[in-house]
Parts: C-alpha cells; structure tokens; sequence
C-alpha cells in the first residue's frame, strides 16, 4: 500500500481505509439497514463512502439494489465476480479491492 500510495495510486485516505476499514466509526450512530449485514461490514461500507468519491453514493444505492449486493457477499469468491452496480466499469485498477475490504475481507487477500 505504501508503495502505490508513493506512486500516486493510492491516496493517504485510501490508504487508511484499506488498514482499518470502518473501524473507528460508532455503530449506534450508523444503523445497519439490513439483517444479513454485519455491523462491521456496514462500518466498513460507510467509512468507504466517506473516503473514496466513485463509492460516495453506495450507502444510499445498496438498500435499492440489496438482492444483488446480497448475492455478492454471498459468493465464495466474491473477489472474482463483478461489482454490483456497474462499479467496476468507473475504477481504477485499484479501487475494486475496496469494497472486497469492506464486505468481504476474509477475500482480500485473493483479489
């Protein structure tokens, strides 16, 4: 990470959410909108959306698209399949692995 964020791939607060994620953010005050999501991974989706702009509006469009983004955590190999809501066709090379970070970490690694 410290070398694509020296590089400019990568900004410091990109950087950041790829280490802690959602980590620092109170659950109380960012209430999960559904049941199957764990209260990190929205933690996680939420500090993403604070953080990088191509993912600005995912807090807003996951309860109108909550099958797709469902069936996505779902997957067991979620880092292989493409990004609901026609994400990946708006991101850098780098980017992708973001919501992998946020929603399926125990991924991260693979993609």
């Amino acid at each position: 990470l410290s070398i694509l964020q020296s590089r400019g791939e990568l900004t410091a607060a990109q950087r950041q959410f790829m280490i802690r994620g959602g980590a620092l953010l109170e659950a109380r005050l960012h209430r999960k909108p559904f049941d199957w999501i764990s209260e990190d991974q929205w933690l996680n989706v939420v500090e993403l959306a604070s953080v990088e702009p191509a993912f600005g509006e995912m807090t807003s469009r996951m309860p109108r698209l909550e099958h797709t983004w469902k069936s996505f955590c779902e997957q067991d190999k979620a880092e292989s399949n493409v990004l609901p809501d026609g994400l990946e066709e708006k991101l850098n090379r780098i980017q992708p692995l973001m919501p992998i970070r946020a929603l399926r970490e125990d991924r991260l690694l693979l993609a």
